[in-house]
């Protein structure tokens, strides 16, 4: 998660998923707008990331109430 949102600390479940989706709206916009910077590679990276970090937060909120 740290490569992926470029931070030094690993944020919580909460906290990546909505740094993860602010980013794949900025990289959806590129897309849109067939930016020459946008990756294929890296939005659906984001994407993975995006479905990885809601099944860990539901995870981990399951046993919670």
């Amino acid at each position: 998660m740290r490569r992926i949102l470029k931070v030094s600390d690993a944020p919580g479940h909460a906290r990546a998923l909505s740094a993860l989706i602010l980013l794949e709206s900025e990289i959806e916009a590129a897309r849109q707008a067939r930016h020459g910077a946008y990756s294929y590679a890296r939005h659906v990276e984001i994407l993975i990331a995006i479905l990885a970090e809601s099944r860990l937060l539901r995870l981990s909120t399951e046993g919670c109430g």
